[in-house]
């Protein structure tokens, strides 16, 4: 059955098969547009909300390729500069130029974390001389040690080990 309807935007007569309130999307458009209906209101989130909004951002960013990221990034920079957020001198500052830069009083997990991306391992181990395969998530079979517990940023300070040599370490 066929309805003769009146748009409630343009009041241009209209056939529809079912009840519809405007003529098309764009009258209906027209027609809801205005002030959001949180406009002014501060949203006040649970920790759990906030939480599962980082996990979610975090997982959509993994999905990205470096082009999307790079394209993402400008994005952000851009919004930053128009709202005057942005600082050009906190961009591409590294190691001892940046202000977050702890050196020697950075933590422990900081000191193997800089040691992973700076220093290429020879995936042999220089206690034994075995090459040991690499085993759950990671890239290669050995480990760094620090035999004097310094954890210093030296070479010298350092050892690749296998895992069992690396224990017998800790356990000694």
């Amino acid at each position: 059955m066929k309805h003769i309807q009146q748009c409630r935007y343009c009041k241009k007569e209209f056939v529809r098969s079912v009840p519809r309130w405007y003529c098309s999307r764009t009258c209906s458009n027209k027609a809801t547009a205005g002030p959001a209906w949180n406009k002014g209101i501060k949203m006040v989130l649970s920790d759990e909300a906030r939480a599962a909004m980082a996990e979610n951002a975090r997982r959509n960013i993994a999905k990205e390729t470096i082009e999307q990221r790079r394209a993402r990034m400008e994005k952000v920079i851009a919004a930053r500069k128009e709202n005057k957020s942005w600082t050009p001198s906190m961009t591409g500052k590294i190691g001892d130029d940046s202000p977050h830069w702890l050196g020697e009083s950075a933590g422990y997990n900081a000191k193997h974390r800089w040691i992973q991306n700076h220093w290429k391992k020879t995936r042999r181990c220089e206690e034994c001389g075995g090459h040991p395969t690499p085993h759950g998530r990671r890239k290669w079979g050995t480990e760094w040690h620090n035999p004097n517990e310094q954890y210093r940023r030296e070479r010298s300070e350092w050892m690749e080990l296998c895992p069992s040599c690396h224990k017998k370490a800790h356990n000694k």
